[in-house]
């Protein structure tokens, strides 16, 4: 099943940091039993509060080469629903465009805020899917006219986030997949590729 396929690559990447190990197909049928709402409950209060940590992302470089970047965010898990991704730089944005005026456009404008919609599927550990909202930016002016610029994220099930209560680290990862300009689509690709991936991986919680 697909919660399953996520679940297992999800702990998959934890294994790699050293938060958990990897969960075989078998125990993933036990642990992905339908939540009950007093294990969301649960769930929710486990991962409830504020974190702080780093974005990573993939970007090129001006002579080609893929590198890894990093920013430092924070989020805040606010509701058994909600998640807010806190102080995103714009330069994470910047580096998504190709139009040279809007890049300088967007790099003066400050830091934003961004809601999510979470939904739990995984009590052991903890896991939840993300919707992120679209970041919308308003009478952007640049090119000597206003613009709407809005930057929007791929569905729900390529976006989670895992939680290790052993660590006390928050990881999730989000897919970034374009950006639209007056309503117009621009960066968009038919599947999730490693140019719109971000991943989050928090610092331990006291």
């Amino acid at each position: 099943m697909k919660k399953n396929k996520v679940l297992f690559w999800a702990a998959c990447l934890f294994s790699v940091l050293s938060f958990t190990s990897c969960l075989s197909d078998e125990e993933n049928d036990v642990r992905n039993k339908q939540m009950t709402p007093a294990e969301r409950v649960t769930a929710y209060n486990t991962v409830r509060g504020s974190y702080n940590g780093k974005m990573k992302y993939f970007k090129y470089s001006t002579d080609g080469r893929r590198v890894t970047d990093s920013l430092n965010i924070s989020c805040e898990v606010t509701g058994d629903t909600t998640l807010v991704l806190k102080n995103i730089p714009t330069s994470l944005l910047v580096d998504k465009v190709g139009n040279d005026k809007l890049k300088a456009a967007l790099s003066q404008l400050p830091a934003v805020n961004d809601t999510c919609r979470i939904g739990f599927f995984q009590r052991d550990p903890v896991a939840f899917y993300l919707l992120p909202q679209s970041i919308i930016f308003k009478d952007l002016e640049y090119d000597g006219a206003k613009h709407e610029v809005a930057f929007v994220f791929r569905p729900i099930t390529d976006s989670y986030a895992v939680y290790s209560s052993d660590k006390k680290r928050l990881f999730f990862q989000l897919y970034l997949a374009g950006y639209y300009i007056d309503k117009r689509p621009y960066g968009f690709a038919s599947f999730p590729n490693e140019s719109e991936m971000l991943f989050f991986l928090s610092e331990p919680r006291s």
